[in-house]
């Protein structure tokens, strides 16, 4: 580290790049929604993931902690070779509209780069799931778990009805009983737990499929949010035992999965899923099914 470096002067990498006239700036947009936040992960090239939480119109800056001049940005890659690879104290800034995210170098001194274009200083870019950033030399990619808008894949099986059919006797303490998530992700579990928290329904969560075959033994629940992909079991085929069992044949059924396989698709909504889910999945759509799988809250 250079004596520069200990002021907090970022060292220039190499010679100032051309800034592209491809990608153009774009204008935030922000609609009424419910206040809840994007959900983002910055994925360094080890796999070390760097985990942010952003509500619409806030924004967040990137860059590197200064000890000295007592500054911490939102996103702190201080400790990720920041120096090292060139990345600002105040290096970019990441603000959350309605429909997408927005990336702006703040006249860094290495500059920024999307998907290999370097961006004009202090112009806002749209940033999507999947796309890699640089900054200076440090390469992240950008992964959403969940966004409030999501454009992307929401398939209902056909013929489902559009609640839990009760017995009278059942009908009255519908509305005490949890919604179940399964989810291995702890990330997941905990973004999908506060949005039922702040929708106002009650929930229960684990991280085991067999833990969510103990728990429906002795509490069915209202609705199941499955993750796909679980360790211990196949999601599919937890679907089949949930169907193939009276008490829960007609329990709401939705699966989360980043897969995009149609045959796999296919798969979990003839097992008897009620809705499958793409992720990053979308708020909006989420809402949706709750609202015509499960009902209002209490």
């Amino acid at each position: 580290m250079t004596e520069d470096d200990k002021r907090g002067v970022t060292r220039r990498l190499g010679p100032v790049l051309p800034q592209t006239d491809t990608l153009k700036p774009e204008t935030p947009k922000t609609t009424p929604t419910l206040d809840f936040s994007w959900s983002v992960q910055l994925i360094l090239k080890d796999n070390t993931k760097i985990p942010f939480r952003i509500r619409l119109s806030e924004q967040f800056i990137v860059g590197r902690g200064d000890e000295d001049e007592d500054f911490k940005p939102e996103i702190n890659l201080a400790n990720y070779g920041a120096v090292e690879h060139g990345v600002s104290r105040r290096h970019a800034a990441i603000t959350a509209s309605t429909d997408y995210l927005l990336i702006a170098d703040l006249d860094s001194t290495n500059g920024t780069r999307l998907n290999n274009h370097v961006l004009r200083p202090n112009q806002p870019y749209r940033m999507d799931h999947g796309d890699t950033i640089m900054l200076g030399n440090l390469q992240l990619r950008v992964e959403f778990t969940m966004v409030p808008i999501h454009e992307g894949l929401k398939v209902e099986h056909s013929g489902t009805g559009t609640s839990v059919k009760l017995d009278q006797d059942e009908s009255k303490d519908v509305k005490t009983r949890a919604i179940l998530i399964v989810e291995d992700d702890q990330g997941v579990a905990n973004l999908l737990a506060d949005l039922l928290d702040t929708l106002k329904y009650k929930h229960h969560t684990v991280h085991r499929v067999a833990d969510a075959m103990r728990y429906i033994a002795t509490t069915v629940p209202r609705a199941v949010l499955l993750d796909l992909r679980m360790p211990d079991y196949s999601g599919i085929e937890v679907v089949k035992m949930l169907r193939s069992d009276m008490d829960t044949r007609a329990l709401p059924i939705f699966v989360l999965s980043g897969s995009s396989d149609k045959k796999e698709i296919q798969a979990v909504l003839d097992a008897g899923a009620d809705v499958f889910l793409g992720k990053p999945v979308g708020l909006n759509e989420l809402i949706e099914a709750l609202q015509k799988f499960v009902g209002d809250p209490e």
